[in-house]
């Protein structure tokens, strides 16, 4: 689970996603992906085109323009809350660093439902993070593969997260 309820002045959901876990995500779609890639001597392209620890910098780059692009998909259903978007800051003690953001409860909170947004969120991240990767790479069909996919999952995650303000249309 990646989202917290928070019931300080406004009652809020805030979703997240460890740095760590994003970019542990990340680099593991892209060494699987890499080790199939060849180069004209029919070699592993591997060491040319999956991140690594080091690509970390370049990877919380892309992650601070992510998470903003992402979320103005939803930014209507955090009218009212300030500074609703937030990279690589301590979500708590307990849980480290993260990187999203938060949206109005508007008396929807459902564990259900919440899991499938947050599940929609971070492939709307990991798409857009591995489309700017491969672009990077000049792996021009990878990074259209993955604009594809970050297309989708922004559109799914529009469709879950209608749950969201489905209260007050009632």
């Amino acid at each position: 689970m990646s989202y917290i309820k928070d019931d300080s002045a406004i009652d809020t959901i805030k979703f997240y996603e460890t740095t760590l876990s994003l970019f542990n995500e990340v680099k593991q779609r892209t060494a699987y992906r890499s080790k199939d890639l060849r180069g004209q001597d029919g070699k592993s392209q591997f060491d040319s085109y999956a991140m690594m620890d080091d690509d970390e910098d370049l990877f919380d780059t892309i992650v601070d323009y992510a998470v903003p692009i992402v979320f103005s998909e939803l930014a209507r259903i955090a009218k009212g809350i300030t500074n609703s978007v937030f990279v690589d800051e301590e979500i708590t003690a307990l849980i480290g660093d993260g990187s999203g953001f938060s949206l109005v409860d508007y008396d929807a909170y459902d564990d259900n439902i919440l899991t499938v947004i947050d599940k929609r969120i971070r492939e709307c991240y990991v798409f857009y993070i591995l489309q700017q990767w491969w672009g990077m790479r000049g792996l021009e069909d990878e990074r259209a593969k993955a604009e594809d996919q970050y297309t989708r999952a922004l559109v799914a995650m529009k469709e879950a997260a209608w749950s969201l303000i489905k209260p007050l249309m009632t």
